[in-house]
């Protein structure tokens, strides 16, 4: 408990917190994202232009790591995961509705990652890879999802709240 009273916690914005710990001279900046988000990827890229951080975390598997890097889009991406889910029930149907409803939207998947990445690079910080690679997490989509009736998951209105707050003023990409 001594240590954990000499360490500092802070939460400088709605998305942002800052951890320190004077025993080991270590900080950690912690940044809440939305994948789709044009805000969190400015907010990324700003904040690790700012401190400049000797090390990146990102919540990604090496894989889709490289394929940001070598300027594959998210939604190539999420083309790739429908095909490779496409053989396992409704999973690929579902992944394929879900990038259309992004794109009808005008958001960018990922886009956060990607600025991350850049921004990494920029100040010269390794990017560590700190996901699971993305066929386990299929996997265990799959199971999880095992007993769930996709057209019923796919025609159930969402709550009023959840309407009300993604479909505010400026639309979806507003409201992240």
């Amino acid at each position: 408990f001594r240590e954990a009273r000499r360490s500092c916690w802070v939460r400088r914005s709605e998305t942002t917190s800052y951890l320190r710990d004077p025993r080991r001279d270590r900080e950690l900046y912690l940044i809440g994202t939305a994948h789709v988000s044009q805000r969190s990827a400015e907010e990324v890229r700003e904040l690790i232009h700012l401190v400049r951080p000797d090390h990146v975390a990102v919540e990604l598997c090496p894989a889709r790591a490289a394929r940001l890097r070598q300027g594959d889009r998210e939604a190539d991406f999420l083309r790739s995961l429908t095909a490779a889910a496409g053989g396992h029930g409704g999973i690929g149907a579902f992944f394929a509705a879900l990038n259309g409803l992004w794109k009808a939207l005008g958001l960018v998947p990922g886009v956060d990652f990607k600025a991350a990445l850049d921004a990494a690079d920029a100040v010269q910080a390794p990017a560590h890879c700190i996901d699971r690679d993305v066929n386990e997490t299929l996997r265990l989509l799959r199971g999880a999802l095992g007993e769930v009736s996709l057209p019923r998951l796919m025609t159930t209105t969402p709550p009023p709240e959840l309407v009300g707050s993604t479909l505010g003023a400026g639309g979806p990409a507003e409201a992240v």
